[in-house]
């Protein structure tokens, strides 16, 4: 009997399309029980489906109610990590550049080197230019020496 009211109820409401599956069908089957002739345990049975049918429809609300929720939480979550992948890119951009820095400053540092060490070694062969002249200038007086006192004797 429940199944005939509920399959004559959708072929007039699929007939109709007035009604939607809401609260019109419950309140319809509602109807329709209190006016029908039925005995009280197929009512009492009735309204106990119904009563499901209610509990499982807010149930279905706050399911969704917190699907929505983890959603928009699962979402936040989501943006949260875009925004730290931002930062990590800017971040390893931002050690590309230092890393850049330092390798200029790495070549400013062996050209400033290489240019002391060339400025060293220039000092270096300076002294031993004027060390070679001094000696050479000692030899031609030790020669002059050896040779005058020679002759003087």
């Amino acid at each position: 009997m429940l199944v005939l009211l509920i399959l004559i109820y959708f072929v007039r409401t699929s007939n109709n399309h007035k009604d939607t599956f809401n609260n019109s069908l419950i309140n319809s089957i509602y109807y329709k029980i209190n006016i029908s002739n039925l005995n009280q345990k197929i009512r009492d049975q009735l309204f106990k489906s119904l009563n499901k049918i209610e509990e499982a429809n807010i149930e279905f609300s706050t399911i969704t109610i917190q699907c929505n929720k983890y959603n928009q939480e699962h979402q936040e979550v989501i943006n949260q990590i875009y925004i730290i992948n931002n930062e990590i890119s800017k971040d390893k951009s931002q050690f590309g550049v230092i890393n850049q820095q330092i390798y200029k400053l790495n070549e400013n540092i062996n050209k400033g080197e290489r240019k002391q060490i060339n400025q060293n070694n220039n000092q270096i062969n300076n002294s031993k230019n004027i060390i070679n002249k001094d000696y050479q200038v000692f030899k031609q007086f030790k020669n002059f020496l050896f040779f005058n006192y020679y002759k003087w004797n």
